[in-house]
């Protein structure tokens, strides 16, 4: 089950009580999540790493969509929805996520995805994603995503009793960025307490943009000087510094709109740091330096990472970090919870059945 009220409030509703009482929410993370430096990765390369363990945020499916989600399916709930359509790649962690968020609330959901490079991963996620039974519309190629869409739509409107909504690719939505927002105020506190240090620079993977804009706009409203450095895991203009401004400049609306005589700053294109070297071919596609990561990281520190997303930041950490410049911070988006048993992949709509046939 999902975790309720034994959970803290988020520290953005610390702000001002206004906040909480506009700003609909649900408790689906244990929180914080923990923050602990990285021995034996330090000393095999000759720095000081961190991480951000939002690996752990929840044992359901962890990693960075269940933040979103606290926000997302709340503003779906208060908006009188009760289904749900997301998008996203095949192996998208963010579908695994939002199936898994709906059918512990007891929502149908619908997963229209597209095709990406098929791994041993993405196989395994696709059987992940299985698990809640959501249903699915595969479009033939990215191009053909809008309409794929409006046939999954079409198809969950006329489920029984079903008022479907709409959760963006990635959850990176105004709403949506609000998790990330929160999250940077989670970290600042979690270095005034004294339980990590001030990070020179931080890395966090940057696709759809919402966790990269939730955490500027965030240590904006905390005051807190960090940079943070988003590792492109799709190309531009799939992601530019202006999408990213724009996302936290919505999120610090809604605060604004639910506050209003709070003083809440602004996030210039300037102040978006995007990093493309480490992209390799694309979307999905691995790199050596990011297969090379992960296996340090897993035969250093024990932790997973993916090669789409988490272990391609990792890679931009190691070949950027320099240890007079102090902590470096790795942001891990990814989910550490253990798979339980999965179904066969003959259980999967047909049309997926092409991507386990060598």
């Amino acid at each position: 089950m999902l975790r309720r009220a034994v959970d803290p409030l988020p520290p953005l509703f610390g702000l001002d009580e206004r906040i909480q009482q506009r700003l609909p929410w649900m408790s689906l993370i244990a929180r914080p999540t923990p923050c602990h430096r990285l021995e034996h990765l330090s000393r095999r390369v000759g720095a000081d790493i961190w991480i951000k363990r939002d690996d752990l945020t929840s044992p359901l499916y962890g990693g960075n969509k269940a933040r979103k989600n606290e926000f997302l399916f709340s503003d779906l709930a208060a908006n009188q929805r009760n289904a749900v359509l997301t998008m996203g790649g095949i192996g998208s962690h963010h579908c695994c996520s939002v199936a898994a968020t709906a059918s512990t609330l007891g929502w149908p959901a619908m997963l229209v995805q597209f095709p990406q490079p098929v791994t041993e991963h993405v196989r395994q996620m696709m059987r992940w994603q299985q698990l809640w039974k959501p249903q699915r519309v595969l479009a033939r190629a990215e191009w053909t995503l809008p309409f794929a869409v409006l046939r999954g739509w079409n198809r969950l409107e006329h489920l029984p009793r079903a008022r479907p909504g709409l959760i963006w690719m990635g959850g990176s939505s105004p709403v949506g960025t609000l998790g990330y927002v929160d999250a940077a105020l989670e970290f600042a506190q979690q270095v005034r307490c004294g339980d990590a240090p001030m990070p020179a620079r931080m890395y966090v993977a940057a696709g759809s943009g919402g966790t990269l804009a939730g955490l500027i706009a965030g240590f904006r409203l905390a005051a807190f000087p960090v940079e943070v450095i988003g590792v492109q895991i799709v190309p531009s203009p799939a992601i530019t510094r202006f999408s990213v401004a724009w996302l936290a400049n919505a999120a610090l609306e809604l605060i604004s709109d639910a506050a209003p005589d709070l003083e809440i700053p602004s996030v210039s294109r300037a102040e978006v740091r995007l990093e493309d070297r480490f992209l390799g071919d694309g979307y999905g596609s691995p790199t050596p330096e990011g297969v090379a990561a992960r296996r340090l990281v897993w035969e250093l520190e024990g932790i997973p990472l993916e090669d789409t997303y988490t272990s391609k930041t990792m890679a931009a950490l190691l070949a950027l970090s320099q240890p007079q410049a102090g902590p470096a911070l790795f942001w891990n988006t990814y989910n550490s919870a253990p798979p339980p048993p999965l179904p066969p992949w003959q259980d999967l709509p047909q049309a997926y059945h092409q991507f386990y046939r060598d």
